[in-house]
């Protein structure tokens, strides 16, 4: 066969033999597939967005030929249809592509109504009940099998003659909104941003313009306004922003050099409208995506509606007594504090650094609860989280915040119309979370139920938007203990002293890495000079110097400020995982013994974004792997996999929540922008064991002097101290 040097999209029809790679990258549908021409011995390799077909299938594949440097010819694959031409030929192989239609009824249907099935579909398709095999059921398989690659045909040729480009989304939109798919775009194309995922506003404008919306249009400017919103809650945890800053950003987002020029005026009119559809709150010329401005009103009425429930149950002393005597231990006076406090206010946090006794005193407080009779539950915000929790405090379980909450995906099915079962709440880890996830919690609190948030406002910010904790921390009316001092590590050990040194922005104690130090202590730096020295370090750790201290690998954790660059997570992942892991059975590019991470929120499977588990099992054919989780052993099916990642190395965000006996951390100037405080010293906290820093003086200078600088937008202080607020 000859390939044309061309990039015109042609179709060619090939049979699908196998996956040869998948893309584990979140909402990549990317594959490589080794296919053959029918009729012919021909094998070529297709690249593509062909994640979801199956061996077996004979597609039509659009796309046009380039030579690989490496891997040589392949077939560009733009987009994909499944074959209904009219011949007898393109019947047959959309019949057999059906679900739970084989060769035998194929062959019945085409033998009975030969070129007329697609008619008979149409018109009267109660006519193929006479086939032997198909009843009511398979009968309505096949008509929404005709009906779907009727209408994703018709999308694709929408999409074609609007000179847009199917390849990535085409299959995504019509899984999305089926039939209606055509519609849905024509009426507003920035619906797409919504829904589907890979789809911001500047590839929806791109469609939309295309489509012949104008520059100013109405429904244009208002998907800008709510998508310079959203990025800036996502990426810097603003829950508000100011509105010329506002203006500003959405007149960058929607003019076009030398083609139009925005106003003002369009924005703040399209502003109007959002407020007036309750999309967004404009509260005095501060701008809110409306969940964030429910969350924060709503964690303010709540706080404000807590003093009401001040009660003082029993005789706490003696019951802290009998806790030290069980456990044969006596309490810091602050700790005590903090026991007694929680015994009688509504709300009190709990808040101190790593190693200075919060773990005790929340098991204290929930003893001293339990003999208040109080019906207690423990929840943190991610699954790592919530094991420690349970472990420490010695209870039957702990809930992450969604489980509790019983979120489904797309909703909490726990809230203000259905409260939790419970009459007293231990928070661990709140430093960690955003305005809107602690509304929700408090939302399904019963009025009355005692709170105690626990957490350390040195940590890193929430991933999402606001800074709760921090801000109630900030409150001095409301009931709290700072811990400070330290308990859990022996006076040899240097790990927590040296994450107070960098907590108050002091350089680090840490004993230089080398033959002679190991053994000596436990907070090492292995100074290098620059990222190509740090590498080589990594690999003497890996290699070297963690097997000499006889140190298993399930006890390392590497954690890196970054995901890419040279000393990356990404990199060290391939690299860690062709040292350690290099020779099992490999799929998807995961091996058996390998660790991994989850990368998002599964409820179908009870995994959550954070846990850590290592694959046990690899079954190539039936496309899964096992995973052994914390909450036992988990399959993942092919749908899910991409989900995972490798986690030999994670960030120090994901790590947030967790302790691992070992940590090692590269810092390098190439990590600059990441580099501040708050990361540096939440990495140290991560440590139990031994912690080891590996990278230049400078880069980690950096590191202990940036105060993390970005300062959120957010009125949950001002809310606070409302005073019409303290009527709810």
């Amino acid at each position: 066969m000859e390939q044309e040097l061309t990039k015109e999209v042609k179709p060619v029809t090939g049979k699908i033999k196998k996956i040869i790679y998948k893309s584990t990258k979140a909402g990549s549908e990317y594959a490589v597939a080794l296919a053959t021409e029918p009729g012919e011995n021909y094998e070529f390799i297709a690249v593509g967005n062909l994640q979801t077909v199956r061996p077996g299938k004979v597609i039509e594949l659009y796309g046009y030929w380039q030579e690989h440097p490496q891997y040589g010819w392949q077939l560009k694959v733009e987009y994909y249809l499944i074959p209904t031409g009219t011949s007898l030929e393109g019947i047959y192989t959309f019949l057999v592509n059906v679900p739970h239609f084989n060769k035998v009824i194929a062959d019945a249907i085409i033998e009975e109504f030969g070129s007329k099935v697609y008619e008979i579909l149409e018109q009267d398709p109660n006519q193929l009940l006479a086939i032997k095999g198909i009843g009511k059921k398979r009968l309505m398989l096949l008509q929404k099998a005709y009906r779907d690659e009727v209408g994703y045909r018709n999308l694709i040729e929408f999409l074609e003659k609007s000179q847009i480009p199917p390849a990535s989304y085409a299959l995504k939109i019509y899984q999305t909104f089926g039939e209606r798919s055509i519609q849905k775009i024509t009426e507003n194309p920035y619906i797409l941003i919504k829904y589907i995922r890979g789809i911001g506003f500047k590839k929806a404008d791109e469609i939309a313009l295309k489509l012949g919306v104008a520059f100013d249009d109405s429904r244009r400017i208002k998907a800008a306004i709510i998508q310079v919103l959203q990025q800036q809650a996502n990426g810097k945890g603003h829950c508000y922003l100011p509105e010329e800053e506002l203006l500003e950003l959405v007149h960058d987002m929607v003019t076009k050099p030398e083609i139009y020029t925005h106003s003002p005026d369009i924005t703040k009119q399209a502003l109007e409208e959002l407020v007036k559809q309750e999309q967004v709150v404009n509260n005095y010329q501060k701008i809110y995506l409306s969940y964030l401005w429910e969350s924060e009103l709503g964690i303010a009425k709540r706080i404000n509606c807590l003093s009401n429930y001040r009660k003082n149950l029993g005789s706490v002393e003696e019951w802290i007594r009998e806790f030290e005597k069980n456990y044969k231990i006596c309490l810091a006076p602050e700790q005590r504090q903090a026991v007694m406090m929680a015994a009688q206010e509504p709300l009190m946090l709990l808040t101190g650094g790593a190693g200075c006794g919060k773990s005790l005193t929340a098991k204290v407080i929930y003893f001293v609860w339990q003999r208040q009779n109080q019906n207690i539950v423990a929840c943190a915000p991610t699954g790592r989280a919530a094991q420690r929790l349970r472990e420490s405090i010695g209870l039957n379980e702990a809930f992450t915040i969604h489980r509790l909450l019983e979120y489904n995906g797309l909703e909490f099915n726990r809230n203000s119309s259905n409260y939790l079962d419970c009459s007293a709440i231990i928070v661990d880890e709140s430093a960690m979370i955003d305005s809107f996830l602690l509304n929700k919690l408090l939302q399904a609190l019963r009025p009355g139920t005692k709170i105690c948030l626990i957490g350390d406002p040195h940590q890193l910010p929430p991933i999402g938007a606001g800074t709760p904790f921090l801000i109630l921390a900030q409150q001095k009316h409301i009931p709290q203990v700072y811990l400070q001092q330290i308990f859990r590590q022996s006076n040899t050990s240097n790990i927590i002293p040296a994450s107070m040194e960098i907590r108050n922005g002091q350089y680090p104690t840490l004993a230089p890495f080398n033959d002679q130090t190991l053994g000596t202590t436990d907070a090492f730096f292995y100074q290098t000079q620059n990222d190509k020295e740090t590498k080589n370090a990594l690999l003497a750790l890996i290699n070297y110097y963690l097997p000499k201290l006889g140190i298993p690998k399930e006890k390392i954790q590497f954690l890196s400020p970054m995901n890419k660059n040279n000393l990356g997570n990404d990199e060290l992942n391939k690299l860690i995982q062709s040292i350690w892991n290099p020779h099992n059975p490999e799929y998807e590019g995961f091996r058996i013994g390998d660790r991994v991470i989850q990368t998002i929120n599964n409820y179908d499977l009870n995994l959550y974004n954070g846990d850590i588990g290592w694959i046990v099992e690899i079954n190539e054919k039936e496309e899964y792997l096992m995973v052994k989780f914390d909450q036992g052993l988990i399959k993942i099916n092919k749908t899910y996999i991409h989900d995972l990642k490798l986690a030999y190395s994670i960030s120090v965000h994901k790590a947030q929540g967790s302790e691992f006996p070992v940590v090692v951390i590269p810092i390098a100037l190439s990590h600059t922008f990441m580099l501040n405080r708050n990361l540096i010293y939440t990495a140290f906290t991560r440590a139990k064991q031994m912690i080891i820093l590996v990278g230049t003086q400078r880069a980690m200078h950096i590191a202990v002097h940036k105060q993390f600088s970005e300062r959120r937008n957010t009125e949950l202080e001002q809310l606070i101290h409302l005073p019409q607020l303290r009527l709810f």
